[in-house]
């Protein structure tokens, strides 16, 4: 699908208002034991089970390199800092790159501090808090690469304070959760240390203090994380 022109009027503006907390890109070569690099500077990952001796592999991504979760029961942990648990203190965001080639139900994409994301039949399922949500992303099994953003622009029942863009286009607007309270690990691929995940590829994983909108949501569809930087 070839990318939709953004107004170049409007990316220095974009660019200066982003706050990033994390963002996962892979273009490092995966290795047992070398950490997983944090492009925003503010955490670090690392493989879980680390005595797992397949790790992800490395892949072609959605921009630069991605992670294989199809071929690797081996997770990525990532502890909280003092710059992730902003995450939920005020208006946040969630970005990610993905793409699968099958149906599956309750596997785990991610999860994180009251966050958990899965596939679920038609679509994904969202855990957000002390709320869930069901969105559909158009042709999202077949095998290419897809965005996901989740903003959240208030937290606590505000009417319309979420919205979850797929592919750049506005799929779900919602009601918010209260905000999630738990020092629980990021995890991405699984759901624990102990459980295998799901079976696809991972790219550009993004955690923001601020909400994103329409432009930035179409931004990361068309260029990933780069654009939050």
């Amino acid at each position: 699908m070839a990318p939709r022109p953004l107004p170049l009027l409007l990316l220095p503006l974009l660019s200066s208002e982003a706050s990033l907390l994390a963002l996962y890109r892979f273009e490092r070569e995966p290795s047992a034991g070398a950490p997983v690099i944090d492009s925003a500077g503010n955490s670090e990952g690392a493989f879980v089970p680390s005595s797992d001796p397949v790790i992800p592999p490395w892949a072609e991504g959605h921009a630069g390199k991605a992670l294989d979760f199809e071929h690797s029961a081996v997770g990525i942990g990532i502890e909280q800092t003092e710059e992730l648990r902003r995450f939920g203190g005020g208006p946040s965001s969630i970005a990610f790159a993905y793409k699968v080639g099958l149906k599956a139900n309750f596997n785990r994409i991610l999860v994180g501090p009251g966050v958990e994301v899965m596939e679920l039949k038609e679509g994904l399922y969202l855990v957000l808090g002390d709320r869930s949500y069901e969105f559909v992303i158009p042709d999202l099994f077949d095998g290419s690469w897809h965005t996901v953003v989740i903003s959240v622009e208030e937290w606590g029942g505000a009417a319309g304070g979420v919205v979850i863009y797929g592919d750049g286009d506005p799929v779900l607007t919602a009601t918010s959760p209260d905000p999630p309270v738990s020092e629980n690990p990021w995890l991405l691929g699984r759901r624990s240390s102990w459980q295998r995940g799901f079976r696809g590829y991972l790219d550009e994983f993004c955690l923001l203090d601020r909400a994103v909108g329409p432009e930035d949501a179409l931004a990361f569809h068309d260029g990933g994380g780069g654009h939050f930087l």
